[in-house]
């Protein structure tokens, strides 16, 4: 008998479980049910989703609109005189702005205004050739300034080592100067430490120009590094095609020349503004953190931590802490804003979270993507 019932429990549970969606998703019939009442608003969607600036969704949804529907001389109408205009209104204005830019050699400017105009194209392949020059050019002048001050850091740091050989009229063996130059082969050895860690963590990006700079200075500190050269190799296979690696500094062009050019009476007569950095007490970060000024209390800490302040590091952690709890709340509302498709709230809640982390590229990515959506809206608004 109980095994009789047992049998019922689990066919009772089998039966229950085919019936619940996996994953949150939806089950055959609410699948049939969604597309159906998809198919009979479609139009409701295309008009909707022009409303909030998302034209090719629209212009995608009208499309795939056929006779049958009964909105179908709507969706056609809508397509000729509002969709169409626009797409192609978009389409000049972000070509003109990344022609522009492009003249004016702002790279990425015109990078992201060429994948603009490409988007609202019906030939986007068209503008495959501007984009990957643009972008060639970007990446070359970020390589060309990454590199040229890496090796120049470097260079300093290597040629300071001959700064600690023992002087004439010193002991040969003097602890002062050992002490000095251990420190500084210390100092080495963190510095290509830290390059190879970076590195690392750029190719799991797929960021190939920065991990090739540090892979670089890594290995000029480090010159039989063997992890060093297999990354290296890693970067190689995956190097973009055209960009070109500058040659290595010369000892001409790291030791300049000073040229002392005189001042204009103008301004000599300018007072001199030294910038410094203030240290605020333990209990005036403390008062911050009450006012719940979260950035400034940051900096303030940051630079007390500096100074070696009392209890420093533990303020500066539960600053941390606040903050990145504060920049994830600030993310998920501008989510769901964008998600309800509120884009101005969306654009004011993104901005909070880079506010709080500036350097989190998903907070950024977002907020980037609701100010595109937020000027296509300006535009079609203001469309002359």
């Amino acid at each position: 008998m109980n095994r009789f019932f047992y049998i019922l429990a689990i066919l009772g549970f089998i039966f229950i479980s085919g019936c619940v969606p996996s994953h949150g998703g939806l089950s055959k019939d609410n699948e049939k049910k969604h597309v159906f009442v998809d198919a009979s608003q479609r139009f409701y969607l295309v008009k909707k989703k022009f409303s909030v600036g998302k034209v090719m969704e629209a212009y995608q949804v009208a499309q795939a609109i056929t006779s049958n529907d009964k909105d179908y001389a709507a969706a056609r109408l809508f397509l000729k005189k509002t969709l169409n205009p626009a797409r192609i209104h978009l389409l000049r204005y972000y070509k003109s702005i990344a022609k522009k830019a492009e003249r004016e050699r702002n790279w990425n400017k015109a990078w992201v205004n060429y994948k603009q105009t490409a988007e609202f194209s019906a030939k986007p392949e068209v503008f495959d050739s501007n984009i990957a020059s643009v972008y060639l050019h970007r990446e070359q002048l970020r390589l060309n300034t990454l590199l040229k001050q890496r090796r120049l850091e470097d260079h300093a740091l290597l040629q300071g080592l001959k700064g600690y050989q023992v002087p004439q009229g010193v002991a040969q063996y003097d602890v002062i100067f050992l002490a000095f130059s251990k420190q500084h082969h210390a100092d080495l050895y963190q510095r290509a430490e830290q390059a190879y860690l970076a590195a690392n963590a750029y190719v799991s990006k797929k960021k190939w120009v920065p991990a090739y700079v540090l892979i670089e200075s890594h290995l000029r500190l480090m010159p039989d590094s063997l992890i060093g050269k297999e990354l290296l190799y890693t970067i190689q296979k995956a190097w973009l095609k055209g960009l070109a690696i500058p040659k290595g500094l010369s000892e001409k062009r790291v030791v300049k020349k000073k040229i002392s050019v005189p001042l204009s009476p103008k301004e000599v007569k300018k007072p001199v503004v030294l910038l410094k950095s203030v240290v605020l007490s333990k209990s005036d970060i403390q008062a911050l953190v009450k006012d719940q000024r979260w950035i400034e209390a940051q900096d303030a800490a940051v630079i007390y931590q500096e100074h070696q302040g009392e209890g420093a590091d533990t303020l500066l952690q539960g600053i941390n802490v606040q903050i990145k709890r504060l920049a994830g709340q600030a993310f998920q509302r501008g989510s769901r804003a964008f998600q309800q498709e509120y884009i101005d709230q969306a654009v004011q809640f993104w901005d909070e979270a880079v506010q709080f982390e500036p350097s989190n590229e998903t907070y950024l990515d977002a907020l980037n993507r609701a100010l595109s959506l937020q000027e296509r809206l300006h535009l079609l608004r203001h469309k002359k």
